[in-house]
């Protein structure tokens, strides 16, 4: 799922434009005419293939010279200020190892040309044993990085997110947001800034066989490194010894007790924004999201998000928002939250 909401609100589209948000290859001929000239000496793609993702942009597999390469059409409608921030990030990205290699941007013709990477299954043993060791070890290397431009905090993008559902909310998501209040608070006590993904769930992630590799950057920027850690966490749907793993193996060394407390404080704000975007997502599609679902009807997280993986679930749908925004509100009745929460209001740097 991408920040498809989050990036709708920064270009100031209106929710009854949003099904309209990406351009066509017919509407940008010319400058993708222009970008395979410059690029590879040829006019137009032997083959183009539609790609899922992207929601601000239209994003395309194309085939020149018998390789395949991926177009990336930005909508006319973001800021060009914008469009240079997301360039930006994938220029820093690819040159750091995480992003495939990047061949052509023109920002203000909006169009983007970088390397395809074939999508492979993950083996049980590469998901087991070093899936989240090789995560760790990426999000260290972008999170120490070069700075990348500024954007959003993750509390803005929650109510920016929040704000388009307007009066279709269910009442959890007002729960929910109580408890996100109080997470905030104490998070900005502790502030830490880096180079971020800013949307790693599972689909922007892709593993090619030998190694993955970070895509859609459209959310990029300067933020918050504990948000891309918790979102890892949370998709990956790692169990407790492979996230004291992940987080060893970030930090180079155990966790203290602050940066435990801090990550799981922001694994309840990654779970509250991918628990409200779906309902955004849902009313789009015309379905009455203040409907609430009782919570025994409800799978668990973990057993919805290998349901996504077997189409099983949908991202787009009601059960899923819920899931997320009900375990929200699991983890705050658990004794460990307020372990957590008073740790960080005791180590407040006076």
């Amino acid at each position: 799922m991408r920040v498809l909401i989050f990036m709708a609100a920064i270009v100031g589209i209106s929710m009854g434009a949003l099904g309209e948000y990406k351009p066509t290859l017919e509407q940008k001929r010319p400058q993708i005419t222009k970008a395979l000239q410059v690029t590879f000496e040829v006019d137009w793609p032997q083959n183009i293939t539609p790609l899922s993702g992207g929601f601000s942009s239209g994003m395309y597999k194309i085939q020149i010279k018998e390789k395949p390469y991926v177009l990336r059409l930005s909508n006319p409608d973001r800021t060009l200020e914008d469009r240079k921030r997301e360039v930006t990030c994938i220029k820093l990205a690819a040159q750091s190892g995480l992003a495939p290699a990047h061949l052509y941007d023109d920002v203000k013709d909006g169009v983007i040309i970088f390397e395809y990477i074939e999508k492979q299954l993950v083996s049980d043993q590469y998901r087991l044993e070093r899936r989240h060791i090789d995560l760790a070890n990426m999000l260290r290397t972008l999170h120490s990085g070069p700075k990348f431009p500024k954007f959003m905090s993750v509390f803005e993008v929650i109510r920016m997110v929040t704000k388009a559902l307007e009066d279709s909310k269910p009442p959890i998501v007002d729960e929910v947001l109580k408890h996100i209040q109080k997470v905030e608070e104490v998070i900005q006590k502790h502030p830490l800034s880096a180079p971020c993904h800013n949307d790693l769930n599972s689909g922007n992630v892709l593993y090619d066989g030998k190694r993955l590799w970070f895509v859609d950057w459209e959310a990029a920027g300067q933020g918050d490194p504990d948000w891309d850690l918790a979102t890892a966490a949370n998709w990956f749907n790692l169990d407790a010894q492979q996230e004291s793993a992940f987080l060893q193996t970030y930090f180079q060394q155990l966790p203290s007790e602050l940066q435990r407390a801090r990550f799981n404080m922001m694994k309840q704000a990654s779970l509250a924004f991918y628990g409200i975007a779906p309902l955004v997502l849902a009313k789009m599609k015309g379905t009455d999201t203040a409907v609430p679902l009782p919570e025994q009807e409800l799978p668990s997280l973990r057993e919805l998000l290998e349901g996504l993986k077997t189409g099983r679930f949908q991202v787009d749908s009601l059960l899923f928002a819920h899931v997320f925004l009900h375990q929200v509100l699991q983890n705050a009745k658990n004794p460990e939250f307020e372990k957590h929460y008073k740790v960080l209001l005791d180590n407040v740097k006076k």
